[in-house]
């Protein structure tokens, strides 16, 4: 249980980490102010470096596996024959429908869809282009940065300090770098005796705060003719960063806790993780598509903090009386502790 939790803390962490340098450097193309054309060229010639390094990826054979009869290991063709015929998509809507610990532990995973498509598109369009403008870059936003981010682009944000830039992309960026920091975090602490179970209640009040937070709070509209108030720059990042801190536990621990679950029965497993990013994935699609039928920020608000407060529910009922979602934990912290005590 702590080894899958610290594995998917390390991981979503340097997944995470891409986003800084994603949303940075596309901050740093429009605020160039360079030509549409130009701009495609430069996407075409990302997308090609990412193609060429595809190629030194070193390919991992698969493991080997033990014939029932004689024991003799299979050959790498039998065994990924046998592995893509035994699950078919059929495998993968029963489990989600008839596996308990799979169909209550849904919610909070298609919640967590919603809610970061919520914060990229939502967020950005109806809270940070309205507060700070969509080309205005000013002193504080290069110190925020830094003191959130705490990474090594505080000289890349300082230049933005001189020149300006676009606001979007940074506040997007404040989320990644505080999102990456918390996911190692709480990848760490939820193996040990904090455990899944509190991390994800915490990463829920966290978010309840920051729903709180938003719906209290009243947005300003940006002029160019007066200067940003300084309480504007601390709600617009420091909201980012609350908000990526419960997202950080609702990305890496979901996972870890399926893993838990299904780690004894390899396809089982497989089906668990392809069910998680499918349902993680319609949320995503669906608060893109309220996003486009509703227009009222606090309505999307609170079908968030419904969706949220469902997926606590079905995790408790999960967690009570299905399965723990800490797994063996306790067991295992007493039989070290048992090893420790003998001479």
């Amino acid at each position: 249980e702590e080894a899958t939790s610290k594995y998917n803390g390390l991981f979503f962490s340097f997944f995470q980490a891409n986003g800084i340098l994603g949303c940075a450097g596309a901050s740093a193309i429009l605020s160039a102010h360079l030509g549409h054309a130009l701009i495609f060229i430069l996407a075409a010639a990302s997308c090609a470096g990412v193609l060429v390094l595809f190629l030194f990826v070193k390919t991992v054979p698969p493991p080997v596996k033990q014939d029932g009869q004689d024991g003799a290991p299979l050959s790498a063709q039998s065994f990924a024959v046998e592995t893509v015929d035994s699950i078919s998509i059929c495998d993968v809507f029963r489990q989600l429908v008839s596996e308990k610990k799979m169909t209550l532990l849904m919610p909070i995973i298609f919640y967590n869809g919603m809610s970061l498509g919520f914060l990229l598109a939502d967020y950005t369009g109806s809270v940070v282009k309205v507060a700070l403008g969509k080309d205005q870059v000013g002193k504080i936003i290069g110190r925020s940065c830094c003191l959130i981010l705490l990474t090594s682009l505080t000289l890349f944000f300082f230049y933005f300090f001189f020149f300006g830039g676009v606001c979007a992309g940074f506040v997007q960026a404040t989320f990644y770098g505080a999102n990456v920091l918390a996911t190692g975090l709480f990848g760490w602490v939820a193996g040990r005796r904090f455990g899944r179970s509190m991390s994800m209640t915490v990463a829920s009040l966290i978010h309840v705060g920051f729903y709180v937070a938003l719906l209290t709070w009243d947005i300003p509209t940006f002029d160019e003719g007066h200067s940003i108030a300084k309480m504007t720059w601390v709600y617009v990042f420091g909201g980012s960063a609350l908000f990526a801190v419960g997202d950080a536990v609702f990305e890496s621990q979901p996972p870890a806790i399926l893993q838990g679950f299904f780690g004894e029965d390899d396809d089982a497993n497989k089906i668990s993780q392809a069910n998680m990013k499918m349902i993680q994935s319609l949320g995503f699609a669906v608060q893109f598509v309220c996003g486009f039928l509703i227009d009222s920020l606090i309505t999307k608000v609170l079908i968030l903090c419904g969706l949220l407060a469902v997926g606590v529910v079905s995790m408790m009922v999960l967690h009570i009386w299905v399965k723990s979602l800490d797994g063996d934990r306790k067991k295992v912290a007493e039989g070290e502790e048992h090893l420790l005590e003998k001479p």
